[in-house]
């Protein structure tokens, strides 16, 4: 019947490869858009970004990345990397990035496409550049929490249209005559139109599980630096509490004194 209802949809390119259209080759699919083919594209704004940043083309190498590391100067930041994300970007290593390590560098620090709604508009490049990799985000997190193998035709046409929509955002920004616009949409589409996907379910399941576990230890790592800024104001509340205090009783002792001597002094008590 599924196989039917894909042959009833002929402006569907999956025809191309009707064996193609089940449920687990509909998941197979969208994971390799999102795993390597987002990435691809994210990766190609990183390096626009990174020549209007800094005046210079990005190489992989560990120039490059030694410099990059060197902008992120928050230490939390690092820490929430970890430590394989930290290796591979002091190394310069782009095509092993993946789209957290990509949207951390593009988002927060260096923060490249980091904008302030308020001063900007909704057309805005970079604003523009933002929303799609929030809303990538947002997916690779949704089927990173799943544990499903299998994806339906109406859920994965949604998914797909949703996240290609975003990575043409991204893609609509490059510069007119950008050499590697006709590429990764070419990309997108072979991806789409691709056999022999549902062979390999337990690849991206494996991938997802790794995605998974990265953002267990994200999220971990989030709260002990929040337990951590916590025991810190509470130390820093508590010690400003007792030095009031004592700074109270030593103005009361400070004015009391004379008093009592006074009153010693000059009625003999």
């Amino acid at each position: 019947a599924e196989e039917a209802g894909a042959r009833e949809d002929a402006g569907d390119p999956r025809n191309k490869a009707l064996a193609e259209i089940t449920e687990e080759g509909n998941f197979a699919r969208f994971c390799r858009l999102l795993h390597e083919v987002c990435p691809e594209v994210l990766s190609a704004i990183f390096r626009i970004k990174w020549r209007e940043n800094t005046g210079g083309e990005w190489a992989d190498g560990a120039a490059c990345g030694g410099a990059l590391f060197a902008k992120i100067d928050d230490v939390t930041q690092r820490k929430l990397l970890g430590k394989a994300a930290v290796n591979q970007l002091r190394e310069g290593a782009s095509k092993k990035w993946d789209v957290t390590l990509l949207t951390s560098l593009l988002l927060f620090q260096p923060g490249y496409c980091k904008v302030q709604p308020v001063h900007h508009l909704s057309g805005d490049k970079d604003h523009v550049v933002v929303e799609a990799l929030e809303k990538i985000r947002k997916s690779r997190n949704a089927i990173a929490h799943s544990t499903k193998r299998s994806m339906a035709d109406a859920d994965f046409k949604a998914s797909w249209a949703g996240v290609v929509g975003s990575l043409e955002s991204i893609i609509s920004t490059f510069p007119a005559d950008d050499t590697q616009v006709q590429q990764l949409r070419g990309n997108i589409e072979k991806v789409y139109t691709e056999k022999g996907l549902s062979s390999h379910v337990d690849h991206f399941m494996t991938v997802i599980s790794g995605v998974e576990s990265e953002m267990q230890r994200l999220a971990e790592e989030q709260e002990r630096n929040v337990t951590k800024t916590e025991a810190g104001r509470m130390i820093e509340t508590g010690i400003q509490k007792v030095s009031i205090a004592c700074s109270s009783r030593q103005r009361g002792r400070l004015h009391a004194a004379p008093t009592r001597w006074g009153r010693r002094f000059w009625h003999g008590v």
